[in-house]
C-alpha cells in the first residue's frame, strides 16, 4: 500500500500549536498517511512533517513553502541530520531511488546548504557507476549527467563562498 498525503483544514483554530508552533488557519495541513483513509492516529506531528516534506520535495513552487520551513524546523530542528542518515543508510543499501528522493527532499527544504549539494551530487555519481556496472550505460550516463549538475552547482557556491570540501559530507553515526 502506497503513502499518500492528506491535507486537514485548520480554519476556525485560532492559537492552535504543534508542539511550539503556532498554526495558521488558513494553510491546511499537509499529513502523510499509510493507508488510502485518514484516521485521528495518523494525525501527528511527524506525519504532518513528512506530508509537508513530501510536498516541498514534489512541488518546490508550492505557495506554502516557507511556512511548511518555518514549521519543520521549529518543531524538528536537527530534521537535516535526521534525513540525511536515512539517505545515507538508504545510498548504502543501494536503494539509490530512495536516497536520492531524500536528498531531493533536504535540497528544496533546504536549497542553500553546501551538504546537501554534496551529498546529492555524490550519490548521483555512485549511482551512475552502479548503473555502469549493471551494464545499464543509458540510464547510468543519465546519472552521471545529474552528478556533474550537481558538483557544478557546488564548485560555483565554494567560488563564492569559499567554505566547502570533500570533507563537508556527512556520515552516519
Amino acid at each position: 500500500m502506497s503513502e499518500q498525503v492528506f491535507f486537514i483544514s485548520m480554519e476556525g483554530r485560532s492559537d492552535f500549536f504543534i508542539e511550539n508552533f503556532q498554526v495558521r488557519e488558513d494553510v491546511p495541513l499537509p499529513v502523510l498517511a499509510s493507508s488510502e483513509s485518514l484516521s485521528k492516529e495518523d494525525i501527528t506531528a511527524d506525519n504532518i512533517i513528512l506530508g509537508m516534506f513530501r510536498v516541498i520535495r514534489d512541488n518546490e513552487n508550492d505557495e506554502n513553502i516557507d511556512y511548511y520551513r518555518d514549521f519543520i524546523y521549529t518543531v524538528k530542528p536537527d530534521v537535516d541530520a535526521q534525513l540525511t542518515g536515512a539517505a545515507l543508510e538508504a545510498e548504502n543499501n543501494g536503494d539509490y531511488a530512495d536516497a536520492i528522493d531524500i536528498y531531493t527532499g533536504l535540497l528544496r527544504l533546504n536549497p542553500e546548504s553546501p551538504e546537501h549539494i554534496l551529498n546529492i551530487a555524490v550519490c548521483y555519481n555512485e549511482y551512475s557507476l552502479y548503473l555502469f556496472d549493471k551494464g545499464k550505460e543509458e540510464i547510468a550516463l543519465q546519472m552521471e549527467e545529474q552528478a556533474f549538475s550537481f558538483f557544478k552547482i557546488l564548485d560555483e557556491l565554494a567560488e563564492k563562498k569559499n567554505t566547502c570540501s570533500d570533507t563537508d559530507r556527512k556520515s552516519v553515526v
